[in-house]
């Protein structure tokens, strides 16, 4: 079918409804067959002008003038319709929370339209749906303001599933190489980037930047961990905020996984980053001893080690667990978040010559420094020596829960026989203690 199908007419020639029809076919469908073509009308169906949409509190308001007015083209009836003047809708008058779809709306007489918003997205023949947002009726604030020309390309992308950040003690340094004994404050500060993907339960997952977020320990309970979570305040923006466990070994709140991402599972607008533990009541520290904070988001080896702090020591009694060289600090403490995170502790002791006796080395979780009898060795190797020198142990986090929260880790020895004498900082060349790295 050749175009345009319409022929010029001359003055004083009678017009054939067949010349009508062509000429209507060409102007509504470009000459093609009514029936397998798209109207002008549906060509031009998504072209309108730009929409600039902001949002403050509860006003939502569409900028335009006289010089650079707004316009739509309606469904049915209307056709291109625009105004020159600017248009504000108060969200006020939504009672419920939750996601709504803005309309520019026609009044048949009325010039230009005005804005409604509605729970669905389905336009009518007098609306024109132009953005969406949510609504937050308690906070009486808007968020999440966006054209439809903006939601539609957000619908055809991949969640950006991305966390560009680190917990950490110290101020606008993800990664910090000194040892920080005691902190009031935990920050989540950008690292590689400073974007980080939320999960909006009428939206789905979105990517909002965010400069470095701080939240307070001051209140918080050493006797429990406690997951650092991030989500949208009030006000659309990426905050930090702390979910205490119900103890140091165990969670209150469970995690549940939401494709493939960690979230709360009460709320998974919520994003667990990581697990905290805390020194003293308000406080947590970061040191080749204590590492107390775990990232679950672009981890490093981070060390531990601890050696020995006296010269020597003998076992107070044979047949039992308990502290190496009577050295009760001889202990790092660590926490990790998740039971599949990595935690590798090396265990080294050195004994004098000793007469028809053993000795062995080992890794105590949590030891009782008050009744022995109740300690055991947790290491994943450790055996019987029964000559002088080096004693060596390892432990690995290979047993669910085992390792899970926050816990200590001691140098203990068994003696069979007799109580003899472990050797520690005797020599300068004796490095005696425990060393290791945890993944977080």
């Amino acid at each position: 079918m050749s175009f345009p199908l319409s022929k010029p007419v001359s003055p004083g020639e009678t017009t054939l409804a067949s010349q009508y029809n062509d000429l209507r076919t060409d102007a509504l469908y470009l000459g093609g067959d009514a029936a397998q073509s798209a109207s002008v009308r549906q060509l031009l169906s998504a072209i309108q002008s730009e929409i600039r949409l902001n949002a403050s509190g509860s006003v939502i308001t569409l900028s335009a003038s006289e010089s650079d007015p707004c316009a739509f083209l309606f469904a049915e009836g209307s056709g291109v319709v625009q105004t020159p003047q600017r248009l504000t809708l108060n969200a006020q008058e939504f009672p419920a929370s939750g996601l709504y779809w803005l309309f520019a709306k026609k009044t048949v007489g009325e010039i230009g339209f005005t804005l409604i918003a509605r729970s669905t997205e389905e336009e009518t023949p007098d609306t024109h749906c132009i953005g969406s947002f949510l609504w937050d009726a308690v906070a009486e604030n808007v968020s999440g303001l966006r054209s439809l020309e903006v939601e539609r390309i957000v619908k055809t992308l991949p969640p950006p599933l991305c966390c560009k950040g680190r917990l950490t003690v110290v101020s606008g340094n993800p990664f910090p190489t000194s040892d920080v004994q005691t902190a009031t404050t935990l920050y989540f500060t950008p690292c590689y980037g400073n974007y980080v993907s939320l999960y909006q339960p009428d939206r789905g997952w979105g990517q909002f930047p965010f400069d470095q977020l701080s939240v307070s320990l001051a209140g918080l309970s050493a006797d429990r961990c406690y997951d650092a979570l991030i989500h949208l305040n009030s006000e659309g923006k990426p905050q930090l905020t702390l979910e205490p466990w119900g103890s140091l070994t165990s969670r209150a709140q469970p995690l549940n996984w939401l494709q493939g991402i960690p979230v709360l599972a009460a709320d998974p607008s919520r994003r667990y980053l990581g697990t905290i533990g805390l020194n003293v009541n308000g406080s947590t520290r970061d040191t080749v001893q204590a590492r107390l904070i775990w990232n679950l988001y672009n981890q490093v080896y981070r060390p531990l080690r601890k050696l020995c702090g006296v010269s020597q020591g003998s076992n107070l009694s044979s047949g039992v667990w308990l502290p190496y060289a009577q050295d009760d600090g001889l202990f790092v403490t660590c926490v990790i978040g998740q039971n599949y995170a990595e935690l590798l502790l090396n265990g080294c002791g050195a004994i004098s010559t000793m007469n028809a006796n053993a000795s062995a080395l080992g890794i105590g979780i949590d030891i009782d420094l008050s009744d022995y009898s109740l300690n055991s060795n947790a290491a994943d190797l450790s055996a019987l020596e029964y000559k002088a020198g080096a004693l060596t142990t390892f432990l690995s986090n290979r047993l669910p829960n085992r390792l899970l929260g926050k816990h200590t880790y001691h140098l203990v020895s068994y003696t069979l026989n007799d109580t003899h004498t472990f050797n520690g900082t005797n020599l300068p060349q004796n490095m005696v203690g425990l060393a290791g790295t945890v993944l977080g």
